[in-house]
């Protein structure tokens, strides 16, 4: 039950806490997402808190999510080759797609595509989905 002052509603569920993933079974007993290391599952979902929705214009929209190695490595608490690791597994895996490689001298972040989410209009691509990692 909330009390007084709570965050929470008569039901137990918080207010205003934000956007929220939902990971789905399929996805997440998938081949491919099982054999991703735990590095490689965290920078995807930091690549994914970023991902504003579908309607999305800028940073935010999917096909434009930026992702610096030493933002990521700092934020994450890993170092910048493990971050760069765990986007090549993404990659070969088939859950994310670079679409532009950053400039580290003109300050440029590399910006990603989920494939499991809408781009541009277009629906999900899921090429994790035939990808053959294992």
């Amino acid at each position: 039950m909330a009390g007084k002052g709570s965050k929470s509603d008569k039901r137990g569920r918080r207010k205003g806490e934000g956007q929220f993933w939902c990971l789905p079974y399929f996805m997440a007993h998938h081949p491919n997402f099982l054999a991703l290391s735990g590095n490689a599952v965290k920078v995807l979902v930091e690549l994914r808190t970023r991902y504003a929705g579908p309607d999305a214009k800028g940073p935010g929209a999917n096909g434009a999510l930026p992702l610096a190695l030493k933002e990521a490595a700092d934020r994450l608490g890993i170092g910048k080759a493990t971050v760069q690791r765990a986007l090549r597994d993404l990659r070969e895996a088939g859950f994310i797609e670079q679409t532009h490689p950053g400039a580290w001298i003109r300050g440029y972040a590399a910006t990603f595509r989920l494939t499991f989410e809408p781009c541009d209009g277009a629906p999900a691509t899921n090429e994790w989905q035939r990808s053959n990692k294992k």
